[in-house]
């Protein structure tokens, strides 16, 4: 009785702290997208490890929100539909243009490319789930017209 007791407060624990922590990881992802777009329009070839390692937490951090909103949570969907209206600017690069912009070698880009298409990709998730949602909307207003 005892453990299972333990076990329901330590995780309704880490439901607060994961909704706590969902307002922070916005402004996290805001902060790691504004410094990668900084650090990939005026690039360096020292900056492509640190930009590898931003890329993948924002990957990272991508991901749990993506699972938040698979979970229905509502502060979170709230709080993502908000963050989706502004995308990144350096997902709107295009991957063509990587060989003529970045000063890396042919090794170092394939490397950059497979992890900024992991980024790409989760935001590409995150926006369709609210594509999803919208659409869902709409039929609803279509029906009672």
């Amino acid at each position: 009785m005892r453990l299972s007791l333990c076990i329901v407060l330590l995780l309704l624990t880490l439901k607060q702290a994961l909704l706590t922590r969902g307002g922070n990881i916005f402004t996290k992802l805001t902060s790691l997208g504004e410094e990668i777009s900084k650090m990939i329009e005026f690039p360096t070839d020292s900056d492509l490890d640190k930009i590898i390692e931003l890329l993948l937490l924002f990957t990272k951090d991508m991901e749990e929100v993506v699972e938040w909103c698979q979970k229905q949570n509502e502060t979170v969907l709230m709080k993502s539909e908000k963050f989706v209206e502004e995308r990144p600017g350096f997902l709107t690069l295009k991957q063509k243009d990587f060989k003529k912009t970045l000063p890396w070698t042919d090794s170092e880009l394939n490397l950059f490319t497979y992890i900024y298409e992991d980024a790409e990709n989760m935001w590409w998730k995150l926006e369709s789930f609210f594509d999803k949602k919208n659409q869902k909307k709409r039929g609803k207003n279509k029906k009672r017209n």
